[in-house]
């Protein structure tokens, strides 16, 4: 006699992806800048599935800018870093999400 066991795994997939954070974010003219939004979802969106855009305009990654799945990070913010950033992304389940704030850069003496 044997027993059959029989694992089964039950798996609920939500879309879209959703992100949620401030839709306005403030930084200082050379300081290093972290913006984090919230990010949930299931399963949760693939980093290659990531679109950044600024002001309409995908990002392209450069020393001083470093994008992350829910984060973006500005080393030596710059005044034409000022504007609006999204961040679009999908996930397996075939959902897909949108995330827009306004960042707004003040020079130094401004603080």
């Amino acid at each position: 006699m044997f027993s059959i066991i029989s694992i089964i795994e039950i798996c609920y997939w939500t879309d879209p992806p959703f992100y949620t954070g401030q839709s306005l974010v403030t930084a200082i003219e050379g300081d290093e800048t972290l913006i984090t939004l919230d990010l949930s979802g299931n399963p949760l969106p693939l980093s290659d599935t990531l679109v950044w855009t600024f002001n309409g305009q995908s990002i392209q990654t450069e020393g001083r800018i470093i994008l992350g799945l829910d984060s973006i990070t500005f080393r030596n913010v710059e005044r034409g870093d000022a504007g609006i950033y999204a961040v679009f992304s999908s996930n397996e389940a075939g959902g897909s999400n949108t995330f827009e704030f306004e960042l707004e850069v003040f020079c130094k003496f401004h603080a």
